[in-house]
């Protein structure tokens, strides 16, 4: 009974009614004393029988008939007490589970709207601070500041979170037609969250005709996938998504490879941009632009490029056979 009173309460807090844990309120004890004194639902009350009911609910306080019929008033006007005839000299009142319920139904409108409003003013908060473009804003932070005009060239990442957030404003935001992400990926446990929504915003990517190469190492991938049973129904999803549209989209590849000794986790754009992933867990990165290490990105790139000509491409292979002990070679 306590359990049910309690989460009573907790819907009437969320309703906006003002309930004291400690204390019953006033209103509480008028509408009991109602009820009390109607218990069929259906007597209509005058106010000195409701006054009466309300004194012998609390008879260690005394209450002033003004004061209760402002606190009848008040529940009147939330719907709680309807009235027989309003404009009569002697009016009947009357509260039953159908006035309570209606009520609690236009506070419930009320409390909707609210939440709607806030709901609206949190989305255009949320839209103007992702189109906060964060690089932009730090030159032109230090120019104000007298530091001149300086470029961006590396950077460290710490965490998944930081390391979409990155990938997001400095290679999927800035690629356009004709352009060539390359992208590695050794592990897919530390970035299982999420992958269904960035699956899909590389394939918006390819539709606006960017060039996409994904390449995947079959060994690993298939330890990691194993792994992720929850992940079952939505990798069997992304996974049959993802070969319908390689088949339909020439600018789009996903491929497997087995070599173990490339061991380069990273994503690129063209020549420009690199971001590596140093670690999984915890998941560490860096970002870096050309000519920030030439040698280092011609490596990585010119790796991935001949590792994918042997690449086993994601229309010529089953799910079932990337998750079998013994995959295709």
């Amino acid at each position: 009974m306590t359990s049910n009173l309690e989460s009573i309460i907790h819907n009437l807090k969320r309703l906006g009614l003002q309930i004291d844990n400690g204390r019953e309120p006033r209103s509480f004890a008028l509408l009991r004393a109602i009820l009390k004194r109607s218990s069929n639902g259906r007597t209509m009350l005058t106010f000195n029988q409701i006054y009466k009911a309300f004194l012998a609910e609390i008879p260690s306080k005394k209450f002033s008939k003004p004061w209760v019929h402002k606190l009848l008033q008040e529940l009147i006007d939330q719907g709680f007490v309807t009235i027989e005839n309003p404009n009569a000299y002697r009016k009947n009142y009357l509260v039953n589970v159908n006035t309570i319920m209606t009520a609690l139904g236009e506070l419930r409108e009320k409390a909707i709207d609210k939440v709607e409003q806030e709901f609206k003013r949190l989305e255009e908060e949320y839209r103007a601070l992702k189109s906060i473009d964060v690089e932009h804003t730090a030159k032109e932070l230090v120019r104000a500041l007298g530091g001149g005009e300086q470029q961006l060239i590396s950077g460290s990442i710490r965490g998944a979170k930081e390391l979409h957030r990155i990938v997001a404003a400095t290679i999927y935001s800035k690629a356009r037609k004709g352009d060539v992400i390359r992208a590695s990926m050794l592990r897919m446990t530390p970035f299982g969250s999420g992958v269904y929504e960035r699956t899909n915003r590389i394939f918006e990517l390819v539709e606006s005709g960017v060039v996409v190469k994904y390449l995947l190492n079959l060994k690993i991938i298939r330890e990691d996938m194993l792994q992720i049973d929850s992940m079952r129904k939505q990798l069997d999803d992304t996974f049959a998504k993802t070969q319908e549209y390689v088949r339909h989209m020439p600018n789009f590849d996903v491929r497997f490879f087995s070599e173990e000794e490339f061991n380069f986790e990273f994503i690129s754009l063209n020549m420009s941009f690199i971001v590596f992933v140093l670690s999984q867990s915890p998941v560490l990165g860096a970002w870096m632009i050309y000519d920030f290490n030439v040698d280092l990105i011609n490596n990585a790139i010119r790796s991935f490029d001949e590792i994918w000509e042997s690449a086993i491409s994601i229309t010529d292979i089953e799910l079932q056979e990337v998750l079998a002990e013994k995959g295709a070679s």
